[in-house]
């Protein structure tokens, strides 16, 4: 923490933050930092979506006000699941069709199963004139936790 507060004292960046930490990490170091009089850190990035929510939306909830704690979220389309393209079948040269992907013990929990979750919201985006995509980005987006993403224009 000594070293990101001298880059922040010599302008170099204005706060730092951390990737997938748990609620208590962060705590407890913003009560290191505020005890030896150090920046804590402001941000956390945390995978968000439609299906990976409970971090997010009752872990950190107390980190919001309580430290002022901002979110830069990844993967608000669950790797690809949430945009649709896998409703009929996993398609070549596509991010589950490669070998990297297959070979991961959790392919199937991780990805597959989710497929079947994600083709439910087909009825609710004809309905609401959307795609799956869109719909998954909007759902991070209007989250008032959410700061910045990579999102892209609706």
């Amino acid at each position: 923490m000594r070293t990101f507060t001298a880059i922040i004292n010599q302008g170099l960046c204005f706060y730092w933050g951390t990737s997938e930490w748990s609620a208590t990490q962060l705590l407890e170091a913003k009560v290191v930092a505020d005890r030896l009089g150090l920046i804590a850190p402001i941000v956390e990035q945390p995978e968000y979506n439609l299906f990976r929510r409970g971090r997010v939306e009752r872990e950190y909830a107390p980190l919001y006000s309580g430290m002022g704690l901002g979110l830069t979220i990844w993967s608000p389309l669950a790797s690809g699941v949430l945009t649709g393209k896998y409703g009929k079948g996993i398609p070549d040269g596509s991010r589950l069709a490669s070998k990297s992907f297959k070979r991961r013990t959790d392919y199937q929990e991780a990805f597959m199963d989710p497929i079947k979750d994600a083709e439910r919201l087909r009825p609710i985006v004809e309905k609401l004139g959307c795609t799956m995509g869109q719909l998954a980005l909007a759902w991070c987006m209007v989250n008032p936790n959410v700061s910045t993403g990579p999102f892209f224009t609706l």
